[in-house]
């Protein structure tokens, strides 16, 4: 795992993630991973994930734009576009 791929102190997470699909997954590094397919992968669990809003909201509100893993099946892009919907929507 490269650096740039994991944040070291991540911000405080709602109780509501810890039920993630994610959690506890046989393959963690799905989610950090530089590699097209496993990214893929991690976006499709996350598709089906029951904690998917509550996981989006808290990523796009909380997490550094240099934070590249995948949450709630959206990439570090994904979310910049998210927050400046956001932004222009308020």
């Amino acid at each position: 795992m490269t650096a740039s791929l994991h944040c070291a102190v991540l911000p405080r997470q709602p109780e509501q993630l810890a039920r993630g699909s994610c959690v506890g997954h046989q393959q963690p590094d799905l989610w950090t991973s530089e590699g097209s397919e496993a990214r893929e992968a991690a976006r499709n669990i996350c598709a089906g994930c029951r904690a998917r809003g509550p996981c989006l909201d808290w990523a796009v509100a909380a997490l550094p734009a240099s934070d590249l893993a995948i949450y709630a099946g959206t990439s570090a892009a994904d979310r910049a576009r998210i927050r400046r919907a956001r932004r222009g929507a308020a």
